[in-house]
């Protein structure tokens, strides 16, 4: 799925969120968990395959933030039945770029980044 690593948020859709990252490769083997299982995020190396997973979930964007040292956009696919309300909007897709590390996450990326 994703190209550098994997974190999964457990227990609570917020950042208290217990995060776990694992490199990609082991990625799998913490599906055991989906039931305590609230979010989770994938790392990319590149713009162009951040937006290629999006594309391919049919995601459509609704609004972006950005700052000095990043740039966040918010994204909804109905092919992800989870959201959450933000600006009164549905979201279920999170698009991060910092330090030159792409980062989509569903319903958003918790932690830093």
């Amino acid at each position: 799925m994703g190209e550098k690593n994997h974190t999964f948020y457990l227990y609570s859709k917020s950042s208290s969120a217990k995060i776990t990252t694992l490199p990609e490769r082991d990625a799998d083997s913490f599906i055991y968990l989906k039931g305590c299982l609230k979010g989770e995020s994938v790392e990319f190396l590149s713009e162009q395959n951040a937006l290629a997973f999006l594309n391919n979930l049919c995601a459509k964007l609704v609004f972006c933030e950005t700052g000095e040292d990043f740039l966040c956009h918010y994204y909804y696919s109905e092919k992800i039945s989870d959201y959450v309300i933000i600006r009164g909007q549905r979201v279920n897709l999170h698009l991060s770029c910092g330090k030159g590390v792409w980062t989509v996450g569903s319903p958003l990326i918790f932690g830093s980044f």
